[in-house]
């Protein structure tokens, strides 16, 4: 099969509650994966924490409030879980074919009784094998940050990757917030960074290709001719990730593949961010001529 990459998306979140140590790792560890995404926060005091939701309200029933206005103190004693709409909307995307592939659905209703304490980034760099991608998410979002905050993230989190020897790793870093990671890719000229899109967020998708960034990471509907044909042109990878629709996606690559079979997977290099990285290499290996 070509050069492609099977990351587990919040760690391996089919087994294991999202974002949690035990997620991450066991990608880390299982030789089948070839990474972790991650979701990096900033707590009140500083630290930088592996968290998909800023608000405390869906994800703990012992606090309320957000991550960013909270010091780490009193985080570090919280179970955490998947917050309960996405719990709600993993059961329901994968409800029309239980039958045909019930491990989908099995899986997301079992990991939705999980709670697990909260990780920072410090532990994850501490005990992630660095021959394994680590694609880190920079939840620096304008919304919630303010511009000084922002800034104090970007050099908290600089700050680690230099502690931890980012050049002798395999981190890629993304995020929304473009202009965030034009200036952490000033400060770490040599840090693999992308932009970021979702289906609702698709401004400014082309322009990004030709601006300096190294990949585009994009909700798999996104992907078109045009998109593929401007990361070849510009010598960038491409990461492939959905929300909570494991098989749509494999289904959906699998036909890109195919159909830009001499292209995707060679010079443009592609990591799948998925739920079930596992199974998304098992089926695409039997179905990518």
């Amino acid at each position: 099969m070509k050069k492609i990459e099977f990351i587990g998306r919040h760690g391996l979140s089919s087994l294991y509650v999202e974002n949690s140590l035990e997620a991450v790792l066991a990608c880390s560890e299982n030789p089948q994966i070839d990474g972790s995404e991650i979701d990096i926060r900033m707590t009140a005091d500083g630290t930088l924490v592996n968290m998909h939701n800023g608000s405390l309200n869906s994800i703990t029933t012992s606090a309320k409030g957000k991550i960013i206005d909270t010091p780490f103190s009193e985080l570090k004693n919280l179970q955490f879980h998947t917050p309960m709409i996405d719990k709600a909307i993993q059961l329901f995307r994968t409800l029309p074919y239980k039958e045909a592939y019930p491990f989908f659905f099995n899986a997301y209703l079992q990991t939705r009784k999980m709670s697990a304490p909260i990780a920072t980034f410090e532990d994850i760099l501490i005990n992630f094998k660095p021959n394994k991608t680590l694609v880190v998410e920079a939840k620096v979002n304008k919304d919630e940050y303010s511009e000084r905050k922002q800034r104090y993230y970007e050099d908290a989190l600089v700050d680690m990757l230099k502690i931890y020897q980012f050049q002798k790793r395999q981190i890629v870093l993304e995020g929304y917030n473009l202009e965030a990671m034009y200036r952490i890719k000033e400060k770490l000229p040599s840090l693999t960074v992308g932009g970021l899109y979702s289906k609702n967020q698709t401004k400014h998708l082309m322009e990004t290709v030709s601006v300096g960034f190294d990949f585009v990471s994009c909700e798999y509907p996104l992907i078109d001719e045009q998109l593929l044909e401007a990361l070849f042109k510009h010598n960038m990878s491409l990461y492939s990730w959905d929300d909570k629709e494991p098989l749509q996606h494999y289904r959906f690559l699998e036909k890109i593949l195919n159909d830009y079979n001499n292209v995707v997977g060679n010079e443009i290099p592609l990591g799948i961010i998925n739920d079930f990285p596992v199974e998304a290499k098992t089926y695409l290996m039997s179905k990518v001529r």
